[in-house]
């Protein structure tokens, strides 16, 4: 049951059907913390080995990849270190820095070495993002520093337009509060508040509890001591990124009530069975959100292949103009796949409409005709039926 909390990240799985690799960069820091507890167990050459494969494919992913994955390993070395475990240390450190060399000399020769030839900055163009990312802060958040950003976006409805509000207290919500538009946003795989789901933040509140609680009984347990330094090193890594506010920046947010659930498994404290349960059903429910996110995208593929049927039945070429700043060449694409004549032009015409779920606008001579619709449609439309009245 943990491994399946742990696993099912929900930016991890918003991201399946997307080009985002902030889903792989949360899972291979999960297969990092499982390593580094196999390590502690055992001193193990496969699990060196392992180690460094790990290591090489963190510091490639992105940029801040390779921070948090500097960060983790030198978590752990400290942690051998302190244990007194010199012959582990010695090796974990070699591995840890060799495969490091590898992963950014070798395999992330570009960019790492291509940008520090070219412009003699390793993290080329990482100025010019940061001025996008506060670009597009809410106005709300831009004089808070990183602990207020990160507290407001945990503590809102899963929306992005939520703080454009005037006030703090238009922002924040009531723990494991739910509306609509959280359930709408359950697809969105760039989603900036609250994106490990409405329940996050009451889960936070409930692993927060059971770790006081075991604070209070068993301060001097292993399992504690260790949960409490894997909790460092998340919150390290949480708080070095300025913009910790958007989630799938800091995937390994998620880790934090669920290292909590672990101790929960080694450390029994009064009332401790009430709140694991509680804490397993609210993140649970958030993964149950993320998987929405899955339904939502069946929908929109449904509503996609019912536009190109609807095209195919007219039997006639159609007009398309593609968005001046994105020009979705997956539509020119889809197409020539069905057979659809098109003439790429600007339009002016009566008879314009969008592809679905992106800014391409085609143009016809006639209306789309009306074809049977899909149970997912149905579904679909009844929903927002609903959401309108």
């Amino acid at each position: 049951m943990i491994a399946a909390v742990a696993s099912f990240n929900p930016v991890t799985i918003t991201q399946l059907s997307t080009y985002c690799v902030d889903g792989v960069m949360a899972s291979i820091f999960l297969c990092l913390f499982v390593l580094f507890c196999f390590l502690l167990l055992e001193n193990n050459k496969y699990y060196l080995f392992l180690l460094g494969l790990l290591i090489m494919i963190g510091v490639n992913i992105k940029y801040t990849s390779l921070v948090y994955t500097a960060i983790f390993c030198t978590g752990f070395l400290l942690v051998l270190f302190i244990r007194k475990k010199w012959a582990l240390t010695k090796k974990s450190f070699f591995a840890c820095a060799l495969s490091a060399i590898i992963g950014i000399c070798f395999i992330g020769f570009h960019p790492y070495i291509t940008n520090l030839i070219s412009t003699n900055q390793v993290f080329y163009g990482l100025p010019e993002t940061q001025n996008e990312i506060y670009d597009i802060t809410p106005s709300l958040f831009r004089n808070k520093n990183r602990f207020e950003k990160l507290f407001l976006s945990l503590a809102t409805h899963s929306d992005d337009q939520a703080a454009s509000k005037e006030s703090v207290k238009e922002v924040l919500k009531i723990p494991f509060g739910l509306n609509k538009k959280d359930l709408l946003n359950a697809n969105n795989p760039e989603l900036k508040l609250s994106a490990f789901g409405p329940f996050f933040s009451g889960a936070l509140l409930i692993s927060i509890a059971l770790l006081l609680l075991a604070a209070w009984r068993f301060s001097r347990n292993p399992a504690f001591k260790n949960t409490v330094i894997a909790l460092g090193i998340i919150l390290i890594s949480v708080f070095i990124i300025p913009d910790s506010w958007w989630a799938r920046f800091v995937p390994q947010l998620w880790l934090f009530p669920v290292i909590i659930l672990l101790m929960s498994e080694f450390v029994t404290v009064p009332g401790g069975k009430i709140l694991k349960t509680l804490l397993y059903t609210s993140l649970g429910m958030n993964i149950v959100w993320g998987l929405l996110g899955i339904l939502f995208n069946l929908i929109i593929t449904a509503h996609i292949h019912y536009q190109l049927a609807q095209l195919k039945t007219l039997s006639q070429p159609i007009s398309v103009e593609y968005c001046a700043y994105r020009g979705f060449n997956s539509n020119r694409v889809r197409f020539y796949e069905n057979g659809i004549p098109f003439v790429e032009k600007k339009l002016e015409g009566n008879n314009i409409y969008n592809v679905i779920h992106s800014n391409t606008r085609f143009e016809t001579l006639e209306e789309l005709p009306d074809l049977p619709k899909p149970f997912l449609m149905k579904l679909n439309e009844k929903f927002k039926g609903d959401e309108r009245n």
